[in-house]
């Protein structure tokens, strides 16, 4: 289970219904499971986090963290009611947002990209799993490795890995790539 704060004002009935209402929405959407998720490797916690938008609910960001390490994986569930995903300028759209997001997050906090392998997205239909990796280095020379798996249904999904050493990257990678999207 996870804990849920969201602070939409408190000046009126209105502001609280509407706030009761999005807590309601998203505890139906946390009963819905949108992964299925094996047991995670040894010392490794999965935390579940709402993502809320302008007031709005618009998907989960579920954390596969172990304590005192950098080493993670982020699955992004992106549950936007505007969004059509049959749609190739959404999947773009999201795919690109996906990838730009960690790398810029990344390239702030003082890294540079290294190494990539990034597929080809605007010839692409994207109706296939795309399979993102790229290498960072900072200016003391420690590396952090990204690895983002990223599909969609009804749904967008991005799971990504990140550690900064192989041995815990190529563990959470296996595990990683057994997560799956649940049945709607």
């Amino acid at each position: 289970m996870f804990s849920v704060s969201v602070c939409l004002g408190q000046d009126s009935e209105v502001d609280q219904e509407a706030e009761q209402a999005m807590l309601k929405t998203i505890e139906t959407a946390a009963e819905t499971s949108n992964v299925l998720l094996p047991s995670p490797p040894l010392d490794f916690h999965i935390l579940r986090h709402p993502v809320v938008l302008k007031e709005t609910f618009v998907g989960f960001n579920v954390l596969a963290q172990k304590e005192g390490s950098i080493t993670k994986v982020l699955i992004k569930v992106d549950l936007r009611e505007d969004a059509d995903f049959s749609i190739r300028g959404w999947r773009s759209g999201a795919v690109k947002g996906y990838i730009n997001g960690l790398a810029d997050a990344l390239v702030a906090s003082g890294y540079r990209v290294i190494k990539k392998n990034i597929p080809e997205i605007d010839g692409s239909t994207l109706t296939e799993e795309l399979i993102v990796d790229v290498e960072f280095e900072n200016s003391d020379g420690a590396k952090i490795y990204l690895n983002q798996r990223i599909f969609f249904d009804t749904r967008g999904f991005a799971i990504a890995v990140i550690a900064d050493n192989r041995e815990e990257f190529e563990i959470l990678l296996n595990w990683a790539n057994k997560i799956q999207a649940s049945k709607q």
